[in-house]
């Protein structure tokens, strides 16, 4: 009968710690039994914005799916969603609002599309207190007076702002002109255009309507096309992207170098793709789009790292390029997020109490200190609920959005502004709703490896020779530049190519110089390494300089080096990515106001990183791992046909070598890495688990031997040689398995 209780028992924890191992290897299987905690998505599903519904999903999907690979939900809780349709109908939004806020399941809402939608959903959520945050409506409207919604990108009247601003004061122009199309969103653009231009002294010479239901639309484009064109000014386009896309051709076709400016409908995806397909712009790329001005909550081609992993994970999960829609939703899903994992939120029965926390979370979300970094930038909300910050501008160059020279970034509390009214005057500072916003210069960096050589991986050094290249406007002392990860300093010397031409600068210049990284052999030798290049300009902080990567190749006169000279029998290298980020430095600048504070410094910084893949992976492999794939075939004889029991010293001794090889072979593998390796260190310590328990399980087969008449020991003996056998296999599997998550996490960060 104790035999028995023993034999129960021992197979209870056997099974115990089979789940516990299984659960341990495979942290993409755990029994997962959290607390399911709801977020809404209202978006238009059907009906004519259909298709920037479903880039709200995936937006919001890819960001909570890579969320759940990293482990990064709340503690305890698994997020899901509960998406409704509201087709872009205000009667449909706001039954859809009363449907959200009657279960009583979602913490928040995020959508809706548009600003009416938003609207007529907003009254029901400010009356039932529940977050929303929409990341596409720019109404007003949509936060006035409803301290519920939220908004993470700039709204309109941010957006005219920054462009009356551009237009008098950084362009010098003291008149526009005006084309406006006769709805809700071209007649309230038209509203804060005039407003605002009366305010900064900008005088308004023509303006146009447009009707798009009439029935001679074509040939009011048409009238409309020919009296722009005798006229000098810049025009502002306040109208939809279809209806920009039928009459900035017609201008264009008679005054190709007119200026036209508008609002975030010309940088919307529907607009360039529409643009594309007209048949003068294929044939002549820009010959429409050229000179197209525009602003952007988001211009992902050019922004940080950030919105380069966003990029890249968004194609390989939907094989193309993401729209504006998905990235600023994807931004939306993040911030929901943290507001969720910020709140502290209860659970289940305390539905009302924990949407209240949720809005105490977002209205946490303050200043610089107190945001979340986004694809989009800092977020961080006014009292009203509207993000702070500006818009970015943008210009087309051959049907591409690129930055504009010039932006404007917010102001820290830290920062001491001198003659501030001044720069007000002038341009250089933008006060919006009540946050000052200074003038920012871009300067376009590209870098083009022609040549890696002296690679030392042990000592993680290596040498490359480069062309650097920088557009900007204005003054640019390059010789201040520093390299920060150059052995020695870097001296760029005199420049190949020193061209102005429409007061833009082009400097392009050879360099070659050795290079530090810090190699991570973590995954050895299933690793990759970066080879990067650093750069910044230490004198003036990222509100004055960002440095962006620049889509467009090598100045003309090298368009012939295309390609990397690496010369190595054992690595090769990846593509060359460029982008930039910001270097965050902690400091009171010796300012007693500072000295207890979170005070940030924020220096632009610019980064190209080529991957150094190895070429011979499978020698590698077999070379680290082929001692221990021999030991454990041996061990497996030993162990399954119960060798031990017939040749007992000769197993010992075996086993006994066994010990030595692996030591031996430890440590001739880790002896020329510069630093540890926990996946080789994972599989040899694993074998002296599993050389252990071998000699355990032949001493007991020894001792059982010497008592073979005891008829009692036998059920027990034969309980533990399958018990032995059982943990020997899930030993195996869990080595194999390791090394499959090193080799599969390792491809997933690249």
């Amino acid at each position: 009968m104790k035999n028995k209780i023993w034999i129960c028992l021992l197979f209870s924890i056997l099974f115990c710690a089979i789940g516990f191992l299984f659960l341990w290897f495979n942290s993409f299987l755990p029994i997962n039994k959290s607390e399911k905690i709801h977020i809404a998505i209202a978006a238009p599903l059907t009906g004519k914005n259909k298709e920037q519904g479903i880039d709200m999903l995936k937006g919001i999907n890819l960001y909570l799916d890579n969320l759940r690979n990293s482990g990064g939900e709340p503690k305890g809780k698994t997020i899901e969603l509960i998406v409704y349709d509201d087709s872009s109908n205000e009667n449909n939004a706001s039954d859809v609002a009363i449907d959200i806020v009657s279960q009583k399941k979602a913490l928040l809402v995020l959508g809706h599309l548009d600003s009416k939608t938003s609207v007529a959903a907003g009254n029901k959520y400010k009356r039932n207190e529940i977050c929303a945050i929409t990341a596409s409506a720019i109404n007003e409207s949509v936060t006035l007076d409803n301290d519920w919604y939220f908004r993470i990108i700039p709204n309109n009247i941010s957006q005219i702002h920054l462009i009356v601003n551009y237009i008098r004061k950084s362009m010098n122009m003291t008149s526009a002109n005006v084309i406006y199309e006769k709805n809700s969103y071209g007649e309230t653009m038209l509203k804060h255009f005039e407003k605002l231009s009366k305010r900064i002294g900008l005088q308004i010479k023509n303006k146009w309507e447009i009707d798009s239901s009439a029935e001679n639309i074509h040939t009011t484009l048409e009238q409309i096309a020919k009296e722009a064109k005798s006229s000098k000014e810049i025009i502002f386009c306040a109208m939809s992207c279809k209806t920009a896309v039928n009459i900035i051709p017609l201008i264009k076709e008679k005054n190709e170098k007119q200026i036209i400016i508008g609002p975030d409908s010309l940088a919307k995806d529907e607009f360039i793709h529409a643009i594309k397909n007209i048949e003068e712009e294929k044939l002549t790329p820009g010959i429409f789009s050229n000179n197209i001005i525009t602003v952007s909550p988001l211009i992902i081609d050019v922004s940080d790292k950030n919105a380069k992993r966003f990029k890249q994970s968004y194609i390989n999960r939907f094989q193309k390029n993401p729209s504006l829609i998905a990235g600023c939703y994807y931004d939306a899903m993040r911030v929901a997020v943290e507001a969720i994992k910020k709140s502290n939120i209860q659970g289940k029965g305390h539905i009302l109490s924990d949407r209240r926390k949720i809005k105490e979370a977002l209205k946490s979300f303050y200043n610089y200190n107190h945001s979340i970094k986004g694809v989009s930038g800092r977020i961080y909300f006014h009292p009203k609920g509207d993000v702070i910050r500006l818009p970015y501008l943008g210009f087309y160059i051959k049907q591409k959005l690129l930055q504009n020279f010039e932006q404007y970034q917010p102001v820290f509390e830290s920062d001491q502004i001198e003659n501030f009214y001044e720069k007000a005057l002038n341009g250089e500072i933008i006060v919006n709703n009540g946050h000052p916003m200074a003038k920012t210069s871009v300067v376009y960096t590209g870098i083009h490896i022609k040549e890696i050589s002296k690679l030392d991986i042990t000592n993680s050094k290596y040498t490359a020779e480069f062309y650097l290249w920088f557009r900007f406007k204005g003054v640019l002392d390059i010789s201040l530049i520093e390299f920060l990860n150059a052995v020695n300093q870097v001296n760029l010397g005199q420049p190949l190519v020193d061209e102005t031409f429409d007061n833009n600068n082009t400097k392009l210049f050879h360099a070659k110089a050795e290079f530090r990284e810090d190699f991570d052999f973590h995954a050895y030798p299933f690793e990759r390494h970066l080879l990067t290049i650093k750069l910044q300009y230490p004198v003036m902080k990222k509100k004055h300089l960002i440095f962006i990567a620049d889509p467009i190749d090598l100045p003309k006169y090298y368009e012939n080096v295309k390609y990397t000279n690496f010369h190595n029998k054992h690595w090769k290298l990846g593509q060359l990515s460029l982008y930039q980020n910001t270097l965050e430095k902690h400091s009171s600048l010796g300012n007693p106001k500072y000295f207890k504070t979170n005070n940030i410094l924020n220096f632009s910084r610019l980064t190209a990183e080529i991957p150094l893949i190895r070429k011979d992976l499978k020698n590698v492999i077999l070379k680290t791992y082929y001692p221990v794939f021999i030991l454990i075939i041996f061990m497996i004889f030993i162990v399954f046909f119960e060798l031990s029991s017939k040749y007992f010293n000769l197993s010992i001794s075996a086993l006994a070598t066994f010990l030595v090889f692996n030591t031996f072979f430890y440590i001739i593998t880790i002896f020329d890495l510069p630093t540890q390796a926990p996946a080789v260190d994972f599989v040899y310590f694993s074998i002296y688990g599993i050389i252990m328990i071998v000699f355990i399980a032949m001493l007991y087969n020894k001792n059982y031997k010497s008592d073979n008449g005891n008829e009692d020991k036998k059920d027990n003996h034969l309980f533990w040689n399958y018990l032995v056998k059982i943990v020997f296999l899930l030993l195996i599997f869990g080595i194999f398995f390791r090394l499959y998550t090193y080799a599969t996490n390792l491809e997933s960060q690249f």
